[in-house]
């Protein structure tokens, strides 16, 4: 897994929608809807964001509402979030309440 401690941080707060892709190799933080794919190495979806699109991550913390497709090595869904898509991954933790609706394949390193 890639070290994403060093790299830049962005945020994008609850008042924020993006009709687009976002990509970056450090941590975003997203707290608004995005329609689109969101490629990143570390990913955080706050309980209030929603991701329509393919998710693509080192590290990813789904807290909110995402849809679509979801690639990364580590991979934590809280027990607030809800899930709709796939998920391909090497870690998973899902947390007791949260919804997840998708075909899950978990590949050791």
């Amino acid at each position: 897994m890639n070290d994403t401690s060093n790299r830049a941080s962005s945020s994008i707060s609850d008042d924020i929608l993006i009709d687009g892709n976002i990509e970056t190799s450090g941590r975003v933080k997203i707290g608004g809807t995005v329609n689109g794919n969101v490629t990143a190495g570390d990913l955080v979806l706050e309980p209030q964001g929603t991701i329509k699109g393919r998710v693509t991550a080192d590290k990813a913390e789904l807290r909110g509402n995402q849809k679509g497709k979801v690639v990364c090595q580590k991979l934590v869904i809280t027990s607030n979030a809800t899930v709709q898509g796939d998920i391909h991954c090497q870690d998973l933790v899902v947390e007791s309440g949260a919804h997840l609706n998708g075909k899950v394949q978990c590949k050791p390193k």
